[in-house]
């Protein structure tokens, strides 16, 4: 049996490991003091969690857009001359 090779990468072909996260790379790169992939994701997390316990229904895309607001808003907040 013959193994099958599809090419090897190329300089436009990105390559990520299972391990790494993309979208933090863009994130801090195109602006350091915006908060990170795993800044927003862990208080969209805590979100759910604290309605969870009140009984309430919710949406995950909606807790994640919250989380990204306020972390810009701190973040901007932080960075006001003072």
């Amino acid at each position: 049996m013959q193994a099958v090779t599809f090419g090897s990468p190329t300089a436009t072909q990105p390559s990520y490991s299972p391990m790494s996260n993309p979208h933090e790379e863009t994130t801090r790169s195109d602006n350091p003091s915006a908060p990170s992939y795993d800044e927003i994701a862990l208080r969209a997390y805590f979100f759910a969690l604290e309605r969870h316990a009140r009984g309430e229904p919710g949406d995950p895309f909606l807790d994640w857009l919250e989380a990204e607001r306020q972390l810009n808003v701190n973040s901007a907040g932080e960075n006001r001359p003072g």
